[in-house]
């Protein structure tokens, strides 16, 4: 019975997941079906083959009482005496863990340590295809310089990385040959490979073989891939958002094993503090997790706010104002907007006065305007092959610019000759005295929300708490003018934050009823389940002092590791619980069920409890990119599972006493009603 019912309990806990929508469920599901699978698999293994085996295999005769055994059975015994005490300090010890739970930082996502990042370099509008590429070539040298661990091993490891990648052995033992010459060789250079390079022969291809892996360890950047300027309009343009010939994208991939002493977070620092020496650049950086970016969809940033507004001037300024905010915030770095403006345009406004006056009109100065940039259809000739439009323009006209258009002479009227204009009818007039000449830059893009104009103000954090920082940011927008109609909203990691906890949360209620329901039709028992159900509050107490002596934010991950524990720390009571029962139905007392019980028990508790612990231990420890995501879940299945061990065999055999003394007191009130109903009474005197 207990092994069926630790089986179900964990099982039920794992079916809310899988039909939890959202982020949550696109990570958990399928890991969710792969346990239930596994555990009913494992449930009929463990009722039909382990007997059999076991039968066969196993001890004839029990085992008697071990040390260890003995040991807890007289640590029970005192706890059973001191249980009321014991189960106030309890009460206590979860007003502590709730207070210290709530110090514990939140966030929806850690960030993952990952070894690629790009950097977005955007010029003033105008800017030539040389400039970018003078001012680029700047990042690329402060990059080149961190390209090594030692600077003095760059020829060598430029020649080995050609080697590894187009497999010529000559330049690499030409390299090896004249660099021993003219360098110093560093210290920690492999004893071997030193040899070889001061001898007098040539070093071999083996002898670099052989010392790959350290050779491999020197190198920190991978690959460096820039891209300058490129047609707006393209396909390429689309996908590697290149707006023009003023702007750039450097793409960096990091050599894996240098993770976990240098992330792509201190790179950035690095560049950003090379790039703020040239103000005239605008550049944003973007550490890259394919697998995050494509679960979380946002390539945007940490934190990201919408402003709406119904005019555009004035979403535009609301903007800018929110963006000038975010940068005054303390840890919130590479602040930025996704205002793309195009190129600057000339705006030519008509003078009417000067056209009423001078018997011109605006459709015929917008028909010559046209006619001089564009030229106009004259004919049409026709072929057996297919037509031939034939059209007759000025030429020229992009090389003459803006001056040469502002010198081209206006017929009046409709722009045709003969045509009957004004008082001035005839003369022709320079386009310059006809119009006014202003500039603008128009958007390239503008997205709706709810059909709003919306613009994103976004940034990303760096050493701030992603609550502290939301605090910082509603603090810092309150002092903020607003333009009339011009709002603000939270969007893009915080809503989905809201929406995946309420969704866990909702599936964690669900859990802790389903595993109610099972304990309670196995065991046949409505208060007992409950006993069993105070092992989840023991968890509690774990998780929160695990995560609060690991430094580790409680996210996403925590919260589903929290969910399964409600299935897996009550197998503990279960089988403790289960025995109790068995031996209270052969006759014993509660508390001399308790105290065998726990012997009992004691070595199968700590061996499943143990052995799933230090399963997760390799995922606590966090080895390998990505390992931020898994770490937080298993930290809290093993703070949670260990703390629950540990107050399951010290609280749960007192606590189940507390309840039937309770019980008892119950009874014995009842049977005393019950007595005194059933009693006649006295007759009266006289009768």
């Amino acid at each position: 019975m207990a092994i069926t019912a630790s089986t179900l309990t964990t099982i039920v806990v794992f079916v809310p997941l899988v039909y939890v929508h959202g982020i949550a469920g696109l990570l958990f599901k399928d890991q969710a079906l792969t346990v239930v699978y596994s555990l009913l698999v494992s449930l009929l293994v463990a009722l039909g083959l382990l007997p059999m085996l076991a039968a066969r295999l196993g001890r004839q005769q029990p085992r008697p009482p071990g040390r260890l055994d003995r040991v807890y059975g007289g640590f029970l015994a005192g706890s059973l005496r001191w249980r009321w005490l014991l189960l106030l300090a309890f009460a206590s010890g979860l007003y502590w863990t709730w207070l210290a739970g709530r110090t514990i930082p939140r966030e929806f996502f850690p960030k993952a340590v990952v070894g690629r990042f790009s950097a977005a370099i955007t010029l003033p509008p105008g800017s030539t295809l040389e400039q970018t590429a003078a001012d680029v070539a700047r990042l690329e040298r402060a990059l080149e310089a961190f390209r090594y661990r030692d600077p003095r091993l760059a020829p060598l490891l430029r020649a080995w990385e050609r080697y590894e990648r187009d497999g010529l052995a000559g330049p690499l033992i030409a390299a090896a040959d004249s660099w021993h010459e003219q360098v110093a060789p560093p210290p920690d250079l492999p004893a071997e490979l030193r040899a070889q390079l001061a001898a007098d022969q040539p070093p071999t291809i083996d002898v670099f073989l052989a010392h790959r892996d350290w050779l491999d360890e020197q190198i920190i950047l991978r690959s460096v891939t820039t891209i300058i300027g490129s047609d707006p309009t393209g396909v390429e343009a689309a996908r590697e958002k290149i707006l023009g010939p003023h702007t750039a994208t450097i793409d960096v991939t990091m050599n894996p094993g240098v993770l976990r002493e240098l992330a792509a977070e201190d790179l950035i620092e690095r560049l950003r503090a090379e790039a703020a020496l040239h103000p005239e650049m605008e550049i944003s950086f973007e550490a890259k997790s394919e697998f995050l970016q494509e679960l979380l969809g946002r390539e945007r940033g940490d934190i990201v706010l919408e402003v709406h507004a119904d005019r555009l001037e004035h979403l535009m300024t609301s903007a800018e104002r929110v963006a000038q905010a975010l940068r005054t915030i303390p840890g919130l770095v590479n602040v930025r907007t996704n205002l793309t403006l195009g190129e600057e345009e000339f705006v030519l406004t008509p003078d009417r006065d000067a056209l009423l006056r001078d018997g011109f009109t605006v459709e015929g100065l917008a028909t010559q305007i046209q006619a001089y940039l564009q030229g106009n259809q004259s004919e049409r000739l026709r072929f057996d092959e297919g037509d031939m439009i034939v059209t007759v323009s000025p030429g020229r006209a992009e090389e003459a610019g803006l001056r040469g258009l502002l010198d081209l002479p206006i017929l009046p009227g409709d722009g045709q000759a003969g045509s009957l204009g004004g008082a001035n009818a005839g003369e022709r007039q320079k386009l310059r005295n006809l119009v006014s000449v202003g500039t603008t830059r128009s958007l390239r893009e503008l997205m709706r929300v709810n059909q709003e104009k919306t613009l994103l103000v976004m940034a990303d954090r760096e050493g701030v708490r992603y609550q502290d920082a939301i605090a910082a940011i509603g603090q810092a927008l309150a002092a903020v003018p607003w333009p009339l109609g011009a709002t603000w909203n939270l969007s893009g990691e915080e809503v989905q934050r809201r929406e995946s906890f309420d969704r866990l949360f909702f599936a964690l209620m669900i859990a802790i009823v389903l595993v109610y329901m099972v304990i309670a039709a196995i065991l046949e028992s409505i208060i007992h389940p409950l006993t069993i159900m105070l092992s989840v509050p023991f968890a509690l107490a774990g998780v929160v002092a695990a995560f609060i002596l690991t430094g580790v934010s409680l996210n996403l991950m925590g919260y589903i590791g929290i969910v399964m524990l409600v299935g897996i720390v009550v197998n503990n009571a279960i089988v403790l619980l289960d025995r109790v029962n068995q031996l209270r139905m052969e006759g014993a007392t509660a508390r001399q069920a308790l105290i065998d019980a726990g012997r009992q028990r004691l070595r199968p508790i700590l061996m499943t409890s143990l052995t799933t612990i230090l399963a997760l231990v390799p995922l606590a420890l966090g080895y390998g990119e990505g390992a931020e995501l898994r770490r937080p879940m298993a930290i809290a299945v093993i703070g949670g599972l260990g703390a629950s061990t540990l107050l399951t065999l010290w609280l749960m055999p007192g606590i189940y006493l507390c309840v039937e003394d309770i019980r008892s007191v119950f009874r014995r009130g009842r049977g005393l009603f019950a007595r005194r109903a059933v009693e006649p009474e006295p007759e009266a005197r006289g009768s």
